[in-house]
């Protein structure tokens, strides 16, 4: 049985032609450590589409003779990146389609959740977007957080963390709902807190709750 068409019925679409900077890709994964994933971050009173939580998520920028990029942090991606050129660990730039691909062939999907017309980036936002990404955080070669994916995705170590661990964030190391949620912060599109305290189902989900975010459909080619 195929999980990820089970708990996400398509009622539109966006293709990756027509993605805008500012784009979160919430990703479900098929292999066995995107289905825990999404199994320990998902809510049954979640809006339809995300009660099922995504195992991943990465946001879309406009870079300066690169064109739109996709842009986590991950392990899992062994496709070069576009910026260095060569496969990585943490943060990385993709062309789109290529990170689709991979999630169609594996039998995941791609959904895009899209800024609400009153957030919608100015010009000098999207630039702003774009430097925050590359330059704040790809270009300095920033590693995975590991120890802030298993606090975002466990509600007992996320206790424990906010209660006796208090560990300090300093965004040396990011996950990928870290990366983006942090960006938004900066971008005043999400109140400040503790970035780590967001895996991606819990990110979506708060910026529909807030209106920041619709869900405009799922990518396709």
């Amino acid at each position: 049985m195929n999980i990820v068409t089970v708990f996400h019925p398509t009622q539109s679409s966006v293709a990756v032609a027509d993605l805008e900077p500012g784009d979160i890709l919430a990703c479900w994964g098929t292999d066995w450590g995107a289905r825990f994933v999404s199994l320990m971050t998902s809510n049954p009173f979640a809006p339809r589409n995300l009660r099922w939580a995504p195992s991943h998520v990465a946001i879309i920028c406009d870079v300066p003779d690169r064109g739109r990029l996709w842009v986590e942090s991950t392990t899992l991606c062994q496709t070069p990146c576009v910026m260095t050129g060569q496969p990585t660990h943490g943060l990385q730039t993709h062309h789109p389609q290529d990170r689709l691909g991979e999630y169609v062939e594996s039998g995941g999907e791609v959904h895009v959740y899209r800024l609400s017309p009153i957030d919608r980036l100015s010009d000098s936002e999207s630039a702003q977007l774009t430097s925050i990404l590359i330059d704040g955080f790809v270009k300095r070669g920033l590693g995975y957080d590991y120890g802030g994916a298993l606090i975002s995705g466990t509600r007992f170590v996320r206790l424990l963390d906010g209660v006796l661990l208090r560990r300090y964030r300093n965004l040396h190391e990011v996950f990928c709902s870290e990366l983006i949620a942090a960006t938004l912060q900066r971008l005043c599109r999400l109140n400040r807190e503790d970035p780590t305290r967001f895996n991606p189902g819990r990110l979506v989900r708060r910026l529909i709750h807030e209106g920041t975010y619709y869900h405009a459909g799922r990518l396709i080619e």
